[in-house]
C-alpha cells in the first residue's frame, strides 16, 4: 500500500537515544549501487562485454530544513562535520518500518536568501557501512509490578535499575509491532511475561529480547532487592 511522506521523521542516534530532527522539508536517502569491473577479453563469446561485481556503494543521503542558527540539532551537525564524527541515522515512515544507515557530515550549505523567502539550508551526509530496511524492534512497555524503572521507560532507552523489597514481582514486556517476538530471562532463565519472577537477594538481571524480521534489540533491567 502507498504510503504519504507526511509523518515520516528523520533521527539520529545520541546514545541510545533515537533523538528526531525537527524542521525538515525534505529527505533525499543514499542510493545504493555496484561498480563494476571490465573483465572483457579477446574470446569473450559473441564479442560481448562481460563484467566483475566489485565495491557496493552507499552514495549520499541529502536534508533539507528550514534554518534556524540557534537551533541545538543544525548546530550538532556542524559540529559532527567537524570533528569527523560517525552516527547512526534513520528515516521512519509512517508506518513505523525505517531505512537506517551510519554516516558522516560531509556537507553544511545555507541557502539562497530572498527578501521573501525562508531561510533554508542543506545537509549532506555520507553513508558508511551496510545500510538495510528494519521492522520496529522496540518495547511499547516494560513494567514491573511495584517497581520504578529508573529512567523512565522510553522504547529507545536500553537499560535501566529498579529496587524492590518484594520477594517476587510480574514483569510483563510487550513489543510496539504485533509481529515481534518477545524474549524475557530473569537471571539467565526463560521467563513468561505478565508472570511473577521471583528474585535472588542482592542484584537481579532481567534481560528482554525483542525481534521483529533480522533486528533485534535488548533491553536489560538491574534489579536489586533490598531486605524487608
Amino acid at each position: 500500500m502507498a504510503l504519504w511522506g507526511i509523518g515520516t521523521k528523520f533521527q539520529r542516534q545520541v546514545g541510545e537515544v533515537w533523538q528526531d530532527i525537527g524542521e525538515i522539508t525534505s529527505i533525499g536517502p543514499p542510493e545504493s549501487t555496484m561498480d563494476t569491473q571490465d573483465a572483457t577479453t579477446l574470446d569473450s563469446p559473441q564479442g560481448r562485454e562481460q563484467v566483475v561485481p566489485t565495491i557496493l556503494r552507499n552514495g549520499e543521503a541529502t536534508l533539507a530544513f528550514n534554518f534556524d542558527p540557534d537551533d541545538a540539532d543544525q548546530k550538532s551537525f556542524r559540529t559532527d562535520m567537524s570533528t569527523r564524527t560517525k552516527r547512526s541515522y534513520r528515516i521512519v515512515f509512517p508506518d513505523e518500518n525505517f531505512y537506517q544507515f551510519d554516516a558522516y557530515v560531509v556537507g553544511f550549505q545555507i541557502g539562497e536568501i530572498t527578501p521573501d523567502g525562508l531561510l533554508t539550508a542543506n545537509i549532506t551526509l555520507k553513508a558508511t557501512g551496510a545500510p538495510g530496511f528494519s521492522s520496529d524492534a522496540r518495547l511499547a512497555s516494560l513494567v514491573i509490578s511495584g517497581v520504578t524503572l529508573s529512567p523512565t521507560f522510553d522504547g529507545d532507552v536500553t537499560s535501566y535499575t529498579a529496587t524492590t523489597s518484594d520477594a517476587n514481582n510480574t514483569v510483563t514486556a510487550t513489543a510496539e509491532d504485533n509481529e515481534a517476538t518477545v524474549e524475557i530471562k530473569v537471571n539467565n532463565s526463560a521467563h513468561t511475561s505478565g508472570q511473577a519472577a521471583t528474585w535472588d537477594a542482592d542484584v537481579n538481571t532481567v534481560v528482554v529480547t525483542v525481534t521483529n524480521g533480522e533486528h533485534s534489540k535488548t533491553y536489560v533491567v538491574v534489579v536489586t532487592k533490598t531486605g524487608e
